[in-house]
């Protein structure tokens, strides 16, 4: 987890009372963006359940057929997305519709993104192994 995960979540914690981390499943993060993250689901889950201004961190489903359930059952009233994330934004907006949700979705800024993104990062990782 680096600076700018920190700061999302600082961001998304300012919508509301508590803030429920839903963490993607390794192999739904494959499935998306065909690899795997560089931490499991456990140690990302276990690392967002250590901050403070986190309520709950917990896995999402394994089965993309039953994606929406947490949120089902959390039924909050604010999912907050990353500034990155422009498809799933329109897509889980129609998806809540369908469920009847009366749920907002914010897409939230970016923290220094020339410094602070996953891909950034990992590429200069690789950089400095070879």
């Amino acid at each position: 987890m680096h600076p700018g995960h920190k700061w999302f979540l600082r961001q998304a914690k300012k919508f509301g009372d508590r803030l429920y981390v839903i963490v993607a499943r390794d192999c739904n993060a494959y499935k998306q963006k065909k690899r795997y993250p560089q931490q499991t689901e456990r140690i990302r889950r276990q690392a967002l359940a250590k901050l403070t201004y986190v309520t709950k961190a917990q896995l999402g489903a394994r089965d993309i057929n039953r994606r929406y359930e947490a949120v089902i059952k959390l039924n909050p009233s604010i999912i907050a997305l990353g500034y990155d994330q422009r498809y799933l934004t329109t897509v889980l907006k129609r998806d809540l519709k369908n469920l009847k949700l009366k749920t907002k979705v914010v897409r939230l800024s970016a923290w220094r993104p020339e410094l602070y993104k996953t891909s950034r990062l990992r590429s200069a990782s690789s950089n400095r192994l070879t």
